[in-house]
């Protein structure tokens, strides 16, 4: 008996000692390949927002693999006060502009810095954005947080397809109370072991994943995916694309949009349809083609807005379809799709913000 409860305690050490191993192993490759503090308390991207007396958004003084969150809230290196001082450009939006799946330092806003180099006095970029930002919120946003730092131009991407869920976006409430702190340790090793289990599905298999679980969302919601535009959506969309530029103006700043942009030049094939797929999960009361509709319409009533308020407005989209992979999945970019885009938007924010063409 006691052979046993011995052999059981040491397999218990055994164990706990191996997992402690794999913890510690994951805490250093996260501070080796991206400089994570090796106590740091976020174990997701989710880990990087909060929801305080200002409304949602980053977290500030936060890290999660190659997602950094500097002390005054932006994505992005640390600002200095001299820096604050110069002409500020300003990216808003959400996980499109936050960037996901781009090497670090090279989602738009930070490779739209690099293109502002030339600039003298060179501007400062703040990345605003975050995943899930709803246009409400990124113009409560605005007007609680952002509006202090007084920027000289602010660049908004839009999500439009978020006016494709069951309830139109509303700005995120405030939160009354203390901020909920991070606990002091969770494991990053399980993440990780999870994110590598789903890499390792095969494409096939997690496309019929993705297609059951789009089927058992759709019978729950008891009636056919629509095949149409929703032209009530798009008019929602417009209505409060038009009040975030005022907002902006309002705020002394001068306002630029970048249109929405998809992988989908066609919706033929066999990759564009698993992409496809993945997209519909999102918004299962739409047909996959419907939403590409959607997404092309609010680019035009994107356009429609620029044109009537006067504003640099930026379409990279026949560039990004040229390049023939600049997206890693139905609408967020690689690296090489974040360029594009930060090159176009350089292009038309230099006229504003260093007097080049």
């Amino acid at each position: 008996m006691r052979a046993a409860t011995e052999r059981l305690a040491w397999g218990a050490v055994t164990v706990l000692t191996a997992l402690a191993f794999v913890e510690v192993t994951v805490r250093f490759d996260d501070w080796a390949q991206f400089g994570v503090p090796m106590t740091a308390a976020a174990t997701s991207l989710d880990d990087l927002s909060v929801r305080d007396s200002l409304g949602f958004h980053a977290r500030a003084s936060t890290q999660f693999r190659q997602f950094r969150i500097n002390t005054l809230g932006f994505r992005g290196r640390e600002v200095s006060e001299s820096e604050l001082r110069l002409p500020i450009v300003m990216t808003t939006g959400a996980s499109e502009t936050f960037g996901l799946y781009e090497q670090p330092g090279k989602e738009w806003p930070g490779q739209l810095a690099d293109s502002l180099s030339h600039c003298s006095p060179r501007p400062t970029v703040l990345n605003a954005a975050f995943a899930g930002m709803s246009l409400p919120t990124v113009r409560e946003d605005f007007d609680r947080r952002l509006r202090r730092f007084s920027p000289t131009v602010v660049i908004y991407y839009p999500t439009p397809m978020q006016y494709l869920y069951e309830e139109p976006p509303m700005p995120a409430e405030p939160r009354v109370g203390p901020i909920p702190e991070l606990p002091a340790f969770r494991s990053r090793a399980i993440p990780r072991f999870r994110d590598a289990l789903k890499r390792g599905v095969p494409a096939p298999v997690l496309d019929l994943m993705r297609r059951l679980d789009l089927a058992r969302s759709r019978s729950m919601g008891g009636t056919p995916p629509r095949t149409s535009v929703d032209v009530g959506r798009l008019d929602r969309f417009e209505q409060d694309l038009r009040g975030l530029v005022g907002r902006y103006r309002q705020g002394g700043a001068t306002p630029v949009l970048v249109v929405h942009a998809n992988r989908f030049a066609d919706t033929t094939s066999v990759e564009s349809r698993r992409y496809l797929t993945a997209w519909e999960r999102f918004y299962p009361a739409y047909t996959g083609t419907a939403i590409v509709r959607y997404d092309a319409e609010a680019a035009l009533r994107t356009l429609q807005v620029g044109r009537d308020s006067g504003l640099v407005t930026v379409d990279a989209r026949d560039a990004l379809l040229r390049q023939g992979a600049a997206f890693s999945d139905y609408s967020h970019f690689n690296s090489e799709g974040s360029a594009i885009v930060a090159g176009a938007t350089a292009r038309a924010v230099a006229r504003l913000v260093c007097g080049t063409r």
